[in-house]
């Protein structure tokens, strides 16, 4: 296109034609449409952008997660190793109780707003976007293709938390705790 040799990077043929790069257009063109989105007369496709995930709200609430997570984990192996020693304190049985309900709260929230985030995209392709304008079609099918990635509670941004989770956490639980009882 411009005859330069192969040995010149790209960032030096857009600096010197004055051409944005590719990542700068994406930039400029999300810039423009969440501007637009902002007025847009559906209150869905207005709430899309509200929660953008590099804010510090959420990097927060991430690590939170996490805490609540393994402080858990560390709570529930702790008071099995209490309650392998004296089986009939009723204490222990109650913050046991207490804890699995906890983190069973935690995991079915979870687990509730994974399953809504993948029934995103099919109640979107349900709407009838055939009556819509194409301007509103475009949109539509932009926030369909955001959506098919899906959304859920994730601890430290590395494990999700849901169902499965917990059925995970409950047989390591009682693992650890068999193996503590029999070597301590």
């Amino acid at each position: 296109m411009v005859d330069a040799p192969r040995y010149v990077p790209n960032d030096l043929i857009h600096h010197d034609l004055q051409i944005p790069s590719v990542e700068e257009e994406i930039s400029e063109w999300a810039q423009r449409y969440k501007g637009r989105i902002a007025d847009h007369p559906n209150p869905l496709a207005r709430r899309i952008f509200l929660y953008s995930f590099g804010s510090a709200f959420f990097i927060l609430l991430i690590y939170m997660n996490l805490k609540e997570l393994f402080s858990s984990v560390l709570l529930i192996l702790f008071n099995f190793y209490l309650l392998m020693y004296s089986l009939t304190d009723f204490l222990y049985i109650c913050l046991i109780g207490c804890i699995f309900c906890q983190l069973a709260l935690f995991c079915l929230f979870g687990q509730k707003i994974h399953e809504k985030s993948e029934r995103i995209f099919i109640d979107l392709y349900l709407t009838k976007w055939y009556e819509m304008d194409v301007k509103d079609q475009k949109i539509l099918l932009l926030i369909m293709k955001m959506s098919q990635k899906t959304l859920g509670l994730k601890a430290g941004g590395m494990y999700a938390i849901d169902s499965s989770m917990f059925v995970q956490v409950t047989k390591m639980c009682f693992s650890y705790a068999t193996i503590l009882y029999t070597f301590l």
